[in-house]
């Protein structure tokens, strides 16, 4: 709570599961944060790990203000939207991997973009690339800083036409949605019959197993890496995908020829000290070549998920 500049930022929602409406989960852990204890859960019907009950949209708003979040200046940040460098990589891994299915020129919408440094990049690789945000002030800092042609907008109620684009990317945003079908069924609006939509979110199977099953050394990873708890997020990221529960709500949207894909040493966070992130690269290694051997969903512990999927 020491980063909270007032009481509360509001209440919480209990919802059922998004994929399957299922009330019916099991408590994955508790982690006290912001003034609240967050239930990580996982429907018993479809598996889906997502928070609940989750923050509401006052909640989030309170949480994303500088007035009532002293968070981002504490770490040194003043401006939340602003990503890091070292994403740079990541994006050009996706742009690569976008770029061997795609013409030359086709039209690119990043939902989610922040202040557009994907999209910037994007146009680096001759795709003719936009970018929308919820936040104005993201959006106003993105145009003003970055020269990048962005647009203000839900991602469930696009500033678009119908069939506007050849492919849409969602990085680290469907996360952060507690139901992601009205933006899945959006995104599926504005893309071109055929169109790719391509999602890049944390891969949270790993985590699952180790509350489940290590939870005992869970001090020693805490003592490690300096933090009090495993990277869930609770209060920030909603919906805690798997490459099963991914692929399973990309078909329910509508989706066909839903995949994942896998990169190597790919990350989307920043780098580690240096034994840190020499264990990362061995675990990636690892959780790839496992993934590549068996292609079961249960033993798919890879760092990070990239899938795409195809309109009908």
């Amino acid at each position: 709570m020491r980063f909270m500049k007032i009481h509360s930022f509001g209440p919480l929602e209990e919802k059922p599961c998004p994929i399957c409406q299922s009330d019916d989960s099991s408590l994955v852990t508790v982690e006290p944060v912001f003034g609240e204890d967050f239930h990580v859960v996982r429907c018993r019907n479809c598996r889906l790990i997502r928070t609940n009950p989750s923050p509401s949209s006052e909640w989030k708003d309170c949480f994303y203000d500088p007035a009532c979040n002293g968070i981002m200046a504490a770490q040194g940040r003043d401006f939340v939207y602003l990503p890091s460098e070292q994403r740079h990589p990541a994006y050009h891994s996706i742009l690569k991997l976008l770029k061997s299915k795609l013409p030359a020129g086709a039209r690119l919408l990043d939902a989610g973009c922040a202040v557009g440094g994907f999209v910037k990049t994007a146009e680096n690789y001759s795709f003719e690339a936009v970018g929308c945000d919820y936040s104005e002030t993201a959006v106003a800092y993105g145009k003003q800083h970055c020269n990048a042609p962005l647009f203000h907008g839900q991602a469930d109620c696009l500033p678009f036409d119908d069939a506007s684009f050849d492919v849409v990317t969602m990085l680290e945003v469907l996360e952060h949605f507690s139901d992601p079908f009205p933006a899945l069924e959006e995104i599926r609006r504005v893309l071109c019959p055929s169109g790719t939509l391509l999602i890049e979110t944390p891969n949270y199977l790993p985590y699952y197993y180790f509350e489940r099953y290590l939870k005992k050394i869970k001090p020693l990873y805490c003592k490690a890496t300096n933090k009090q708890h495993l990277p869930w997020y609770p209060f920030d990221h909603l919906t805690h995908w798997t490459s099963e529960t991914l692929l399973r709500a990309l078909a329910t949207a509508g989706f066909k020829q839903c995949i994942t894909h896998s990169i190597k040493n790919f990350r989307i966070d920043t780098p580690m000290d240096r034994p840190l992130s020499r264990l990362f690269r061995l675990y990636s290694s690892v959780g790839n070549g496992l993934y590549q051997l068996t292609k079961m969903a249960s033993l798919d512990f890879r760092t990070a998920l990239i899938a795409t999927a195809v309109k009908q």
